[in-house]
């Protein structure tokens, strides 16, 4: 077995062969390792780029939601705790 081995090896065109693909592969700046790392690094940050998309559109939504003064004053009054000038505001939180 070790003779089969060795024979092999001895063509001078497998053993360049194999030494090219073993510089490709470990060696490289960009070898195989990298490039899995960085497929998986783009699969993340697409997967963000599609939730900050999503929550992008939720917030045009809203936005031309609050068109109306009524709801945009709601809107205020509950996120901001915005008030009037004669109105005092007590927040309740059940923390």
């Amino acid at each position: 077995m070790n003779t089969k081995f060795f024979k092999y090896f001895a063509n001078k065109y497998v053993l360049v062969t194999v030494m090219l693909l073993l510089q490709l592969t470990l060696f490289e700046s960009i070898d195989v390792f990298s490039l899995m790392e960085l497929k998986s690094k783009e699969a993340k940050l697409q997967r963000e780029m599609n939730e900050i998309e999503a929550q992008i559109e939720e917030t045009r939504m809203q936005a031309k939601s609050l068109s109306d003064p009524g709801i945009r004053e709601r809107f205020a009054r509950e996120r901001y705790h915005f008030k009037r000038p004669n109105e005092k505001i007590f927040v309740i939180s059940n923390e």
